[in-house]
């Protein structure tokens, strides 16, 4: 019996052996540059998304990013942020946006850019600045934060992958990870 797509995913992820090799690649970024400069090969043109992509390749989906807006995350698709406290005013003009955050304990911002030249997503001013006097703002907002993941969306995604293969969530990050995005690697 002939394994499908998916069922060969979970086999390696199961630690099992799968009936052939699996071959998922990433191809988030390089899709969407080559898409946003004109540079797809004419056997990909057509093609509007990852998943689209995937499947003229044969390969198989294994992605957690698969409706990233590459112009405004970096992972992601199914998730919002919900806060309680903390007000949100986020300001766009063309590919930047300008968010503040006001928080019980003071205001912080970031501003964000998308380039196309390198079709990413980078950080202009980063929102934790100042340790001594910001942060009582950058505490005040990660604790009021709440992740809402968008299951019907999800569902909806894996229902289109069907035997294809898996889509992982990939819509969280460790608080390291999220001061890493605050403040910088460094």
């Amino acid at each position: 019996m002939t394994m499908t797509p998916r069922e060969n995913v979970l086999a390696v992820l199961e630690r099992r052996t799968p009936q052939r090799a699996v071959f998922a690649p990433n191809l988030w970024q390089w899709f969407e540059y080559n898409k946003l400069h004109g540079k797809l090969h004419p056997e990909i043109a057509r093609c509007t998304t990852q998943l689209e992509v995937i499947r003229k390749l044969g390969a198989d989906v294994f992605s957690r990013n698969l409706l990233t807006p590459v112009r405004t995350q970096w992972i992601g698709g199914h998730s919002s942020v919900r806060y309680n406290k903390v007000q949100v005013e986020e300001k766009c003009e063309g590919d930047e946006r300008a968010i503040v955050y006001k928080t019980p304990e003071g205001d912080i911002g970031e501003r964000l850019k998308f380039e196309r030249e390198g079709c990413t997503l980078v950080q202009d001013e980063y929102l934790f600045k100042d340790f001594s006097s910001e942060y009582p703002a950058l505490k005040a907002l990660f604790e009021d934060m709440e992740l809402v993941f968008d299951e019907p969306s999800f569902r909806q995604l894996e229902n289109e992958v069907g035997d294809d293969g898996v889509v992982m969530v990939g819509e969280t990050t460790c608080p390291l990870k999220q001061l890493h995005v605050a403040a910088r690697a460094d």
